[in-house]
């Protein structure tokens, strides 16, 4: 991971509401604030457990760390990755439409970037 943070401006944090996963967000935070590293997050299958998702959600305010999308369970990406690893991003399934949604969002903070 630091091999892949140095040298850049800013990172996507993508977790899963879940005790192993928010342990391993603490990790990741504090190696990228050692890097100076502008951070955002993205909470995926935020829905399956709402409790471990508002834990997540609580750290993060208290980090500072900008939630630019969260991404509901979606049994369209299961079935994606069955056929081959082929992405959703083309499709109408809920994961798609939030996955568009945290672009947009992201490139709105980040001004602009390109797809």
């Amino acid at each position: 991971m630091i091999s892949a943070i140095s040298g850049v401006d800013a990172v996507v944090l993508v977790t899963e509401p879940g005790i192993s996963a928010l342990h391993d967000l603490r990790r990741l935070v504090t190696i990228c604030r050692q890097f100076k590293v502008q951070m955002f997050l993205v909470l995926n299958k935020a829905d399956l457990d709402e409790e471990r998702a508002d834990d997540v959600r609580s750290y993060c305010a208290d980090e500072a760390i900008e939630i630019i999308g969260t991404i509901p369970f979606d049994p369209a990406v299961i079935e994606a990755a069955r056929r081959g690893g082929e992405s959703v991003a083309g499709m109408d399934a809920p994961a798609a439409v939030s996955l568009k949604e945290s672009w947009k969002r992201l490139s709105a903070v980040m001004g602009g970037i390109s797809q």
